[in-house]
């Protein structure tokens, strides 16, 4: 299966950067995902170990998860790093 949303390059390295910076364990994936639903659910970008419940995306920069029931949200986003004078972070952008 192929990733349902388009990663930007600068959002890897910054992804590379972080696990690097945290020494995070290969065990860890990258996990994206909802929380709440509809129009007040809000995306995530965090490290977590696979569950029953997800589906793993074997990448050449990693693994990325996503729980099987909110893969449907990612078909319409990409996730890009933004970096302003006011604020940097991760942003899911629609398409």
């Amino acid at each position: 299966m192929e990733l349902p949303l388009h990663i930007s390059p600068k959002a890897w390295e910054k992804i590379h950067a972080i696990r690097t910076q945290k020494n995070i364990s290969p065990a860890y994936a990258l996990r994206l995902g909802m929380r709440g639903s509809g129009c007040s659910g809000q995306f995530f970008v965090g490290f977590d170990t696979p569950k029953p419940e997800d589906t793993i995306f074997a990448l050449p920069v990693g693994e990325v998860i996503i729980n099987k029931a909110q893969l449907l949200y990612f078909y319409t986003v990409s996730l890009e790093w933004v970096e302003t004078d006011e604020k940097s972070g991760f942003v899911f952008v629609n398409q």
